[in-house]
Order: structure tokens, then sequence, then C-alpha cells
């Protein structure tokens, strides 16, 4: 959308369900992926796109700390019989924070389940998405991965054309 100081954009991807993804313990609960871009060309240059960098920064130390009511959420689930911890990973193109639960129930026995949250920046444009998935977090880590680099290979430049 054009402004009279440039162009904004802002998508919002919401999924609940994947194909051939293993059931959870919790049907209601999974999969889950949420992807949400935005962006504005009037803050690609200083002194907004300080703005822009700070209010990512926040949000890369609220990404662990919004996870903490997972765990007590997962913590009362039926069928979940461990809860792992809270783990953060900076990546060059972002950053990851995501928990593990081990869950043992008809549906997914001996399975896991993972809920990650996902960030990443260039220029003024952000990138942030969830993901909960009955998957271990080596494989959600792999597909947060794919997500990274779809956004690294993104022409924003088209999207405000």
């Amino acid at each position: 959308m054009a402004t009279e100081f440039g162009k904004t954009f802002v998508g919002d991807l919401h999924a609940e369900s994947f194909p051939g993804r293993s059931p959870s313990c919790d049907l209601a609960a999974v999969p889950l992926l949420r992807i949400n871009l935005k962006g504005d060309t009037a803050f690609e240059q200083p002194p907004m796109l300080e703005m822009v960098v700070a209010d990512f920064e926040q949000s890369v130390v609220r990404a662990a700390q919004s996870l903490a009511p997972v765990l007590t959420y997962a913590g009362t689930e039926p069928g979940v019989v461990a809860v792992g911890e809270i783990h953060e990973e900076t990546r060059p193109n972002g950053h990851l924070a995501y928990v593990q639960f081990q869950e043992d129930c008809r549906l997914h026995p001996n399975g896991y389940k993972t809920s990650l949250k996902g960030l990443a920046r260039r220029g003024a444009t952000q990138l942030s998405f969830e993901l909960l998935l009955a998957l271990d977090s080596v494989a959600t880590v792999s597909i947060a991965e794919e997500i990274l680099a779809n956004f690294d290979s993104l022409d924003i430049a088209a999207l405000t054309e």
C-alpha cells in the first residue's frame, strides 16, 4: 500500500492442517503454522531503521519468554510425559526459540511435539513465525531453517512495486 512516506506491506498466513503429518495426543493443538511478514520502505533509512532494529531486538528477547505459558500448558496435557527446556539459537539469518515435549498416547506413542518461534529481519522488513508440530525439535528446526532460507531469497523490492 502506498503512503505519503513510502510503501507498506503486511502479509499473514495461518494454517492448521498438514497432510501426512502425524497427529499429536492433543488433536486440538497441532499442527499449527503462523507466519507474519511486514515492512515499510519509509523505515529503510536512519533514524526510522533504528526503531525497527530496536523493535526486532525486543521481539528476540520476548521469543523465549513467550514459550513459558506453553510449558505450563504442556505440563497439564494428557499424554505429555516429559517437557524439555526452552532452547534459543541465533542464526546468521534469524533467531529461533523452541521447546520439545515427549508424548505417549494411542495416537502418538513415544512421540514428540515441538513449539517453535522464529524471527528474521532484512532492513525494515520483519518476519515472525510460529510452528507447533508433532515432530521432534531437529525436524521442526529443519522446517524453520527452510522458512528462514525462503525469507533470505524473497524479492522484497518486488513487494513494493
